[in-house]
């Protein structure tokens, strides 16, 4: 029983369990494997739970209101397969003895925590391990390079910490990975070309950390991608055209780092996209044609750049986009009225470019829109169209243009 919690020995009772949430059974006459969160190798009768000592293979003990540190005695649990100890007020560090014992250990999460100090190196003793979870506390330090030895992991989760250093160069190793979260952090430095290995990888979530360096081509590589989160970092160079070799891709975000160069002409492959956000780069160039088939598309960002020319005609054929944000870039040429086949786009925002001529008429197809706003392009003229001005007794609660232009407005809601 001591291994399992930290026993009073003037009290007899365990001095982490006084006010857990539920502790039943725990430090009584009752077996361990009869204790609350506690699972055993299977009795003569094939049961996992039951009045008696057997060897303990899982410790469940998640929103359960512990406290206090981890004791290390877990370490003598040789047969533990599972322990799982998130969503509590658990402090201290992680006791490297636990990694050092638990050969047998398949899953270990101890995420939203208050643990601190850094991820003990002996991780890389648990070869079946497939699911380290370490997310939400106040770990600080790096990333052990011997995590790379856990070849059979799948599930990893270090997000929300204060990690540093480098992502381990070897990372690439970890080929059963279906998720990677190591977002949040402060992690520096380029990601590993080694990433392209990860042909298995679902989920890849790197955003708001320090990271620099260029996205590495090999990322093409990485055939079964759903999600890639790269935002709120300092990743130069251009988008690599190997990007439109990811076949399952359902959302790509890049936004808020220090991309440049012109958006690839093979943005238009990835038929699975549905939310591509590229806003606040130094992206220049025009907008590629192909990007109108991107027939699943619900969502496109590109603002806060400096893409030039004009919105291609081709948009008017992504019937699923919902958000079209183009603004504060250097966009010309006539608001093509093709937008107003995008029965679906909720909101509109075209404001601060170079954009000339009238607001289209068509625009009055857009029944679901919601917000739209034209302010800071002098050179429109004309007035709004009524068909437009209708709206506003449908879904349409914003509508900006500017003021004192040579843009009329009778119905708009706010002048800039």
């Amino acid at each position: 029983q001591d291994v399992v919690v930290d026993v009073d020995p003037k009290t007899g009772r365990g001095k982490n369990n006084n006010n857990w949430s539920n502790s039943t059974n725990w430090i009584s006459s009752r077996g361990v494997c009869s204790w609350h969160g506690v699972e055993c190798a299977p009795d003569e009768e094939g049961r996992k739970s039951y009045d008696g000592d057997g060897n303990v293979t899982a410790l469940r003990l998640s929103n359960n209101a512990l406290r206090h540190e981890i004791p290390e005695e877990i370490g003598f649990l040789t047969d533990l397969r599972e322990l799982i100890l998130k969503n509590n007020a658990l402090s201290g560090t992680i006791p490297s003895k636990v990694f050092e014992k638990l050969a047998r250990l398949e899953k270990f999460d101890v995420g939203t925590n208050i643990l601190s100090g850094t991820i003990p190196s002996s991780i890389g003793n648990i070869k079946n391990l497939e699911h380290f979870y370490v997310n939400s506390n106040l770990l600080t330090g790096q990333i052990p390079d011997t995590i790379c030895n856990l070849a059979n992991l799948v599930w990893l989760g270090l997000f929300e910490n204060a990690l540093t250093g480098t992502i381990p160069v070897d990372f690439g190793k970890l080929v059963n990975l279906y998720v990677v979260y190591l977002d949040n952090n402060k992690l520096q430095g380029q990601i590993p070309n080694s990433f392209g290995d990860l042909v298995r990888v679902s989920d890849v979530r790197l955003f708001k950390n320090e990271l620099t360096g260029t996205i590495p081509s090999s990322v093409g590589f990485m055939k079964s991608l759903e999600i890639l989160y790269l935002d709120h970092n300092k990743i130069g160079g251009s988008i690599p055209d190997e990007i439109a070799m990811l076949s399952s891709i359902r959302q790509i975000h890049l936004y808020k780092n220090k991309l440049v160069s012109s958006l690839p002409d093979s943005i238009g492959s990835l038929e699975t996209l549905e939310s591509f956000h590229v806003d606040n780069n130094k992206l220049t160039g025009h907008i590629p044609k192909s990007i109108g088939s991107l027939k699943n598309l619900e969502a496109l960002f590109l603002f806060l750049n400096e893409i030039t020319g004009k919105i291609p005609t081709q948009i008017g054929t992504m019937r699923t986009l919902r958000k079209l944000r183009v603004q504060n870039n250097t966009l010309s040429g006539t608001i093509p009225t093709e937008l107003g086949s995008l029965t679906e786009l909720e909101d509109l925002y075209l404001e601060y470019n170079y954009f000339h001529g009238h607001i289209p008429v068509q625009f009055g197809n857009l029944t679901n829109l919601k917000k739209m706003n034209v302010q800071g392009n002098k050179f429109l003229k004309g007035s709004v169209p009524d068909t437009v001005c209708d709206l506003r007794r449908k879904k349409l609660s914003s509508l900006v243009y500017a003021c004192g232009g040579q843009l009329e407005c009778d119905c708009c809601t706010q002048c800039d």
